[in-house]
């Protein structure tokens, strides 16, 4: 199926580990995030020691699936590793001169509004610096300040056009982090982590429990046993639709993110800026049961048939989603 989830084709689909050297743009990467962000990879790995045991609690909770059951227990190892993956890579390949400069484009354009109250306000702040020093004495111009501002907003108009968050929207596979299923392991990408904050002003540690929570749910809702002791059949579960995988893990990332906004904001701030950049598959869950007054409920009952039942196309899980709002509706004795 060309548009299973996990093909042969996606990085994340091998079956045994690998190590490989870091490319010159990985190194240059890692460089810039060190002087930008000196700690990022600390604090991934912060976030994932913080956070791992409460997701996965809140998974049990609202999957109710299990990794352990009786003396059974399914181990999901979760690493923080350097490097960036395949398509991630390929993608800021192409902007590999600019790196630089769209990591730090929130703080010129934070510099560029700066600039604005110079210009408003260049004779009062020519006032307080040197009241008895004349322009030209090591003061601007207005003029000058009027250039400088202008330049400023040519640069950063032409790097927003470059839209690299657009372009990260368009990738359709986990790039800030990955549930290698065949392994099965999570893998957390400090370094695409920390570049994507920078990118959407949110702390790494926060999106960094965001991507944990949503590769959780991957491991969750493929190797989690339900109350019969089922699992989602390994190749069914790779051969799922997109819309069938990342929207199942995209939903339950999105309650646990709302069960955690009183005690962790920013992680429900990460998530909302995330997906406000994503698109296709990563959005399919905002539309199922919306209106549903069960709707948890509903999707669980429809993620279990679709493990049961090998569900790969993902009409097959919307028909099932409205036959099941529809007889929860008949059970309650009231409309959805």
């Amino acid at each position: 199926m060309v548009n299973g989830w996990g093909v042969d084709a996606r990085y994340y689909a091998v079956k045994e580990r690998r190590q490989s050297g870091a490319s010159g743009l990985e190194r240059r990467l890692a460089k810039l995030l060190q002087s930008y962000s000196p700690d990022a990879r600390e604090k991934v790995e912060r976030a994932f020691k913080q956070w791992n045991l409460i997701l996965r609690d809140y998974l049990r909770t609202e999957t109710g699936l299990r990794l352990s059951v009786g003396d059974e227990t399914q181990t999901v190892m979760v690493k923080v590793k350097d490097g960036l993956p395949q398509p991630f890579s390929d993608m800021l390949s192409d902007y590999e001169r600019y790196i630089e400069l769209l990591l730090i484009l929130p703080r010129l354009k934070a510099a560029q509004s700066g600039l604005e109250e110079v210009v408003k306000n260049h004779d009062a702040l020519c006032s307080v610096i040197a009241p008895q020093r004349e322009l030209g004495d090591g003061i601007p111009t207005l003029d000058e300040v009027i250039t400088v501002r202008k330049f400023l907003s040519d640069a950063v108009g032409r790097l927003e056009r470059m839209d690299l968050l657009n372009k990260f929207a368009q990738i359709e596979e986990d790039t800030l982090g990955a549930y290698f299923y065949r392994l099965p392991e999570i893998q957390l990408f400090w370094m695409p982590i920390a570049f994507v904050a920078a990118l959407l002003t949110v702390p790494v540690e926060a999106l960094a429990a965001v991507v944990l929570a949503h590769e959780l749910a991957h491991a969750y809702t493929h190797l989690g046993r339900d109350i019969d002791g089922n699992r989602w059949e390994l190749e069914n579960f790779a051969a799922a639709d997109l819309f069938i995988v990342e929207g199942l893990a995209q939903f339950y990332t999105s309650v646990i993110c709302k069960k955690l906004e009183m005690r962790y904001p920013a992680a429900v701030d990460a998530f909302d800026k995330l997906l406000a950049q994503q698109s296709g598959p990563y959005r399919a869950h905002e539309e199922w049961a919306k209106d549903h007054h069960a709707r948890g409920e509903v999707v669980r009952a429809c993620m279990i048939k679709c493990r049961s039942q090998g569900f790969i196309e993902y009409p097959e899980l919307i028909e099932e989603m409205r036959s099941t709002e529809k007889e929860l509706a008949r059970s309650k004795g009231s409309r959805p």
